[in-house]
């Protein structure tokens, strides 16, 4: 989503932006955050912002810097990146969701080898002729 800013500030944010991926010139800040150098321009045109598109790309940034000019580029510390937010420490709903999902198809995995082993268990020898093992 755009969203309306100073002319002055888009210019600041797109620098921090080029310092934080070490690129010197607008194509190569877009060519690293996926999109047209266009759109780097369209931006500065229009005082807007992808902010959605910035964080996503931006993993470990300090988002104060990014859009603020205050404290560190990077944070030093994980729980620093709640400081200054309105935001409890923790997982976002998104990454928890996610970590569901990884646990569920974890869950799918391990249930599956085991089945697996349990057919496994019941299989023919073909090459003997008999059973390798009785369950039960």
């Amino acid at each position: 989503m755009q969203e309306k800013n100073t002319k002055n500030e888009i210019y600041f944010i797109i620098d921090r932006l080029k310092s934080y991926f070490q690129v010197n010139n607008d194509y190569q800040l877009a060519y690293k955050l996926g999109v047209k150098q266009n759109t780097i321009s369209g931006w500065k045109k229009r005082d807007t912002l992808d902010h959605a598109l910035i964080i996503s790309k931006c993993k470990d940034i300090n988002l104060n810097w990014v859009f603020l000019g205050t404290g560190d580029m990077i944070y030093k510390d994980v729980s620093e990146s709640y400081i200054n937010k309105d935001l409890p420490p923790g997982p976002c709903q998104e990454c928890k969701s996610r970590e569901k999902v990884l646990n569920a198809q974890a869950d799918t995995i391990a249930a599956l080898k085991k089945t697996n082993e349990l057919l496994e268990s019941l299989s023919y020898n073909y090459s003997e002729g008999q059973k390798r093992k009785n369950v039960g």
